[in-house]
């Protein structure tokens, strides 16, 4: 399994490092339309991968390093903090966007969870997703800040894509975890994130599994930690090449939060 997992990983930095540019007004954002685009794409690519996989995950810890890896030849990739991956896995990605209140982006990004989708279409949400786009597009926002909104815009549509219902008309992983019951070991399931933290230590709060609006709380999850893992990196963008690095922590973090959020949620 890990190394299906650090397969999906280098092959994030293969596939952004390769892509060669679309046209598009960099003087706007740090990255272009089409690196944007990509970030999305490869955030479900790796949640699939890890969700369609025969790993039976025992604990907290086994997640993490299952989806975390350091990549060197682009950069060392930052997963999530610990507070990060409590807060994802209990259910309030909030809680983490709340850390960065101090940036000009975050206003913007928070409208992400003005969007109920558990309850409109795919259709529905993606044109939400673009309206905030378009209007991030013409503020006074900075590269570095206008960025984070639309790489956080580009995981949430494919996110919705990915966990809404086909009746919504998205592809229902969350079935997929429902049906494989041996996704996540059944003492994993009960206790969350329940004496199974990061460090090994324990922790007082889980996911309520009686939430109603378990879309919006992971395809909101999957937004906020692409933002960290962004916000986290955007430091590079001097350098050279850093594009790809900088794409692929935001990526790494952003399918993390989806697969914590999954943990409790479903």
């Amino acid at each position: 399994m890990k190394k299906v997992i650090l397969f999906a990983i280098v092959s994030v930095i293969l596939f952004f490092g390769c892509q060669k540019e679309q046209a598009y007004d960099k003087s706007q954002a740090l990255m272009s339309k089409l690196e944007i685009e990509n970030v999305g794409k490869r955030h479900n690519e790796i949640v699939y991968e890890v969700i369609r996989s025969d790993k039976e995950y025992k604990s907290i810890n086994e997640v993490i390093r299952n989806v975390d890896t350091k990549v060197t030849n682009e950069g060392s990739l930052i997963n999530l903090n610990q507070s990060d991956a409590e807060a994802f896995g209990q259910g309030i990605p909030e809680k983490v966007l709340s850390r960065f209140n101090n940036h000009k982006s975050y206003s913007w990004v928070k409208k992400i969870f003005s969007i109920d989708f558990d309850n409109i279409t795919l259709k529905e949400a993606v044109e939400h997703l673009s309206n905030i786009e378009k209007e991030a597009k013409n503020s006074i926002l900075d590269k570095n800040e206008l960025t984070a909104v639309l790489v956080s815009i580009s995981v949430a549509k494919n996110s919705a894509e990915l966990w809404m219902s086909k009746n919504q008309g998205g592809l229902a992983l969350s079935e997929k975890i429902i049906k494989k019951q041996n996704f996540f070991s059944p003492e994993l399931r009960d206790i969350g994130f329940d004496n199974t933290n990061i460090d090994g230590g324990s922790t007082s709060a889980k996911a309520d599994p009686t939430k109603t609006k378990k879309t919006s709380i992971i395809v909101a999850s999957d937004a906020i930690g692409a933002y960290t893992g962004f916000i986290q990196t955007a430091v590079l963008a001097p350098i050279p090449g850093a594009n790809a690095a900088i794409a692929a922590n935001t990526v790494l973090q952003g399918a993390t939060a989806s697969i914590l959020s999954a943990i409790s949620l479903w």
